[in-house]
């Protein structure tokens, strides 16, 4: 694993991180904490968060994933009491006054920085389709941070990208339940999601080794470890440009498998 790396240093070590940059947070810190508490080392999400704001400044945007997909289920959606359900750090950034979050009620983020207000102002129905944070992040030429998950495990932008040049084995759905908005008022409201279509077996390619190559040499894709665990830069507006190839093209053999997908 070589050397440890101080929990408070670890920002510091992630490459291809900058001033400005719109950082898209996947993680998973379950073991990079362990390791932590091993070394008897400070874990707080807390301090990950502030380096890496520090690192990117404030004319940078950060979003922070707090999926939740009790709506679909038809139990509602709270905007300030609707916990994360993807992971430590979403909730960790809920509970911070310095962060906001967006509206949607399964695929929300909470968001810290320059495009703080216009992300967090827009009305989306959809979760992934044009005029969402994903469309943004892609437009303004954001980058994921993926921490602790392999490749781009974890990544949900590749959804945004399915949807928008489209895929046999998606079909979009709309789900209605009870929505309570950020001044605690509770309406029926219906939002939309580009579900999968389970009669086509679609499954996931892991750990998706040929695409990761392709985006490596592509230089999309940035992996190193730190602590002995994966961490990942991706481009997000090329990355969208190879998927959108490989799906055109290639029939998303490298990302998906599917029902008649050889036909």
């Amino acid at each position: 694993m070589g050397d440890y790396i101080k929990w408070e240093n670890i920002i510091d070590r992630i490459e291809r991180i900058e001033k400005g940059d719109i950082i898209y947070l996947v993680s998973d810190v379950t073991k990079l904490a362990l390791n932590a508490l091993k070394e008897k080392d400070v874990y707080d999400g807390n301090i990950l968060l502030e380096k890496l704001m520090e690192r990117i400044g404030p004319e940078g945007t950060l979003l922070v994933p707090t999926f939740n997909w009790d709506f679909c289920s038809g139990k509602g959606f709270d905007y300030k009491k609707s916990k994360s359900q993807t992971g430590a750090l979403g909730n960790v950034a809920l509970k911070r006054a310095d962060f906001k979050r967006t509206k949607h009620p399964i695929y929300s983020f909470a968001v810290w920085g320059k495009g703080c207000e216009e992300l967090c102002a827009m009305e989306n129905k959809d979760a992934w389709g044009d005029g969402t944070p994903f469309s943004y992040m892609q437009e303004k030429e954001g980058k994921a941070l993926i921490i602790g998950l392999e490749n781009t495990k974890g990544l949900t932008s590749k959804l945004h990208n399915e949807q928008v040049v489209g895929v046999p084995y998606r079909y979009i759905k709309d789900f209605t339940a009870p929505y309570t908005d950020e001044d605690g008022n509770t309406s029926m409201k219906t939002y939309s999601m580009n579900v999968r279509d389970y009669d086509m077996d679609p499954q996931y390619v892991e750990p998706q080794t040929v695409f990761s190559r392709i985006l490596r040499d592509l230089k999309v894709l940035n992996t190193q470890e730190i602590n002995g665990e994966p961490v990942s830069t991706v481009l997000l507006k090329e990355l969208a440009q190879v998927e959108e190839v490989e799906i055109k093209c290639n029939k998303c053999r490298n990302m998906y498998t599917y029902k008649g997908q050889d036909e």
